[in-house]
């Protein structure tokens, strides 16, 4: 696992985008560590400064980070956390922005650390205005973190701490591997033409644990198809892939994460002797990678050649010729 402490949360919070990611960083945290939510309304970048929440969302299952049922969210890089906690909590108080606070829990969400952070939701909860009152501070997001390996990858290289060694989070996987050709590859690239994968793929991750085989011509286009059909996807579910999925690459690094506590989803980025079966005993879903000369064995798709109109409409997207019919 890549450590964090809380004084590398807040040093960052003092960095000008902080403000803009923090929300992000609180997104895939959820979509990590949560059942595909009913609703999540997160925005980042500069649609953080637009009037109205800063974030919404509706989950069946919470955790200690976040409640179950619908919840309303405040987020905060400045560093008087409690000051900011006040604005937020009249203003809303005095105008949810459609939001019913009886049937909604009210979530701030500080980047620096918060002292006395119980005191204030405690005096706010037995306010009873809100259905429930939570803060997150600094120290919170550290062992959130703790729980989600991807994001925790994510976020390390985000601000240049090198994350360890045996492990890389599938959307950075993706970045090292499209970078290799110039242009670019995009996700559009190497699904095209391959719906019914995509559509067998997404049926799988909404399963209960399981294994999984890709089939590519090598075993990095099957990985590729694996993120760049994340990439691509509309809804939450790939965005959820993206925020549990990992890339392993060696044996021990495997070992070390057949037990962590929340689902993830395994890439096998080695070949070797591990049975995917212990992973899958304990609430991981597991993807094996294959390349054209190995021998499938389970359940899995062979991903079939790039349709032809698609990599058409990709490449001219890519700035490249299009396929003359």
């Amino acid at each position: 696992m890549i450590p964090f402490d809380s004084s590398e949360i807040a040093n960052w919070a003092d960095q000008p985008d902080a403000h803009h990611i923090l929300p992000e960083l609180v997104r895939r945290l959820i979509l990590a560590t949560a059942p595909l939510p009913e609703f999540l309304d997160m925005p980042s970048g500069s649609s953080v400064r637009m009037p109205g929440w800063d974030g919404l969302l509706s989950v069946s299952e919470g955790n200690p980070w976040l409640p179950a049922g619908a919840s309303a969210w405040e987020f905060s890089c400045e560093k008087g956390p409690k000051g900011k906690a006040d604005r937020d909590y009249e203003k809303r108080k005095k105008n949810p922005q459609g939001e019913i606070p009886s049937q909604t829990t009210f979530v701030v969400v500080t980047a620096r650390r918060f002292r006395g952070k119980n005191e204030w939701m405690n005096e706010r909860q037995q306010e009873g205005h809100w259905a429930g009152v939570r803060v997150l501070d600094a120290d919170d997001i550290v062992a959130w973190l703790e729980q989600a390996p991807a994001v925790a990858g994510w976020f390390a290289r985000l601000i240049g701490k090198l994350p360890e060694t045996g492990v890389v989070p599938l959307d950075e996987w993706l970045e090292n591997w499209s970078s290799s050709t110039h242009p670019q590859i995009i996700p559009e690239l190497v699904v095209a033409g391959r719906g019914a994968e995509v559509d067998s793929l997404v049926e799988w991750a909404g399963r209960e644990p399981g294994h999984w085989y890709l089939q590519g011509d090598t075993r990095d286009e099957a990985i590729a198809f694996l993120a760049g059909a994340a990439h691509s996807a509309a809804d939450q579910w790939g965005a959820a892939l993206l925020a549990k999925a990992l890339v392993v690459k060696t044996e021990d690094t495997w070992r070390s994460l057949e037990g962590h506590a929340f689902s993830l989803t395994l890439v096998r980025g080695f070949i070797g002797g591990v049975s995917p079966q212990t992973a899958v005993s304990r609430g991981h879903h597991v993807l094996t990678p294959l390349d054209a000369s190995q021998d499938p064995q389970g359940n899995g798709r062979t991903l079939p050649r790039l349709g032809r109109e698609d990599t058409s409409a990709a490449l001219a997207k890519m700035g490249l010729p299009k396929f003359s019919v």
